[in-house]
């Protein structure tokens, strides 16, 4: 029946796509057939299957059994996955305040398991005060996870209970494999355009003393002085310095867009999170803030929503 159902479904999306000269479509449902009116192919998704015996989201249904008016018309917008700057001049007066907190006394005055969540509360602060920015990707958590029992082993050798996370695991696995070895390449081009960027610099200030070239122009170079057509990735690894080659590197940073030494650091620096944090198995980001991720509780974090330390990123 479910397999019906989601080909009925597919059915209806098409029939939504189509053009209207006719004022009635048939579109095959489970047990039954159901006529779409034009009326009804525009807004088909809004429909409850059990009441219209249209797959949609019942969101008529749901505006049907919701009637009641709100007291005002004050809207509260929750924030979650991110940074509030208390600061910001669009912000001042709108943000929400717990009434029930004393701020900065150091004490859970609402007795609501936080203390001093005056505006909010980070699930990512840390215990002294800061913040976590660098999370493991969720595919990399579930290879870490369950590496003990699945690694290196057949699907033959699971039991019928384990075979969903086994399943689970192996997609996981062939992720982390991927943009394991995708990144670390990226990372590698990126040390390597940090080592040689003074000289590329140095070398190109020599033809354009006031650094003023554009693209076009070294790429006209780049054709009169070059001594191959190598890659990116062969230039890097045979570490050639040839005249072509360091006006190709050069090319190679304008093309993303870094057009300064400290923008191609900054992207080492971000690449370097990701290969060695973000990607690394071992790495646990909950250890600073202090929870246990498998429980349920209370406490963690901090009441810092607008937390900025120098040097550290946000994001």
């Amino acid at each position: 029946m479910k397999s019906l159902y989601i080909l009925s479904l597919f059915i209806v999306i098409l029939i939504g796509c189509k053009s209207t000269k006719h004022s009635k479509v048939t579109t095959l449902k489970p047990d039954t057939e159901k006529q779409l009116d034009i009326p009804d192919q525009k807004t088909w998704y809004k429909k409850d299957f059990q009441k219209d015996n249209i797959p949609g989201i019942s969101l008529d249904k749901w505006y049907a059994q919701n009637k009641k008016k709100p007291k005002n018309n004050n809207i509260i917008v929750a924030v979650i996955d991110t940074q509030i700057d208390l600061k910001h001049e669009d912000l001042q007066g709108v943000i929400w305040t717990n009434a029930k907190e004393i701020p900065d006394n150091g004490i859970d005055d609402d007795n609501n398991g936080y203390i001093d969540d005056c505006n909010g509360w980070s699930f990512t602060g840390t215990k002294s005060g800061g913040y976590v920015v660098w999370n493991r990707y969720e595919y990399v958590r579930i290879v870490n996870e369950w590496e003990t029992l699945f690694k290196d082993k057949k699907e033959t050798q699971i039991e019928t209970k384990d075979l969903y996370k086994f399943k689970v695991y192996q997609r996981a696995l062939k992720t982390f494999e991927e943009k394991n070895k995708y990144y670390k390449n990226w990372h590698k081009s990126l040390i390597h355009g940090v080592a040689i960027y003074p000289l590329v610099k140095d070398t190109l200030k020599h033809f354009f003393p006031k650094e003023d070239y554009t693209y076009q122009q070294l790429d006209s170079m780049y054709n009169k002085y070059k001594i191959n057509n190598k890659k990116y990735r062969q230039r890097r690894d045979d570490n050639d310095k040839d005249l072509g080659a360091l006006v190709f590197f050069m090319m190679s940073n304008l093309e993303v867009n870094q057009k300064t030494f400290d923008d191609v650091k900054d992207q080492e620096v971000q690449l370097d999170s990701v290969v060695n944090k973000n990607l690394n198995l071992a790495y646990n980001e909950r250890l600073p803030i202090g929870d246990n991720p498998t429980v349920l509780e209370k406490g963690y974090g901090n009441n810092k929503i607008s937390n900025t330390i120098k040097g550290v990123r946000t994001i």
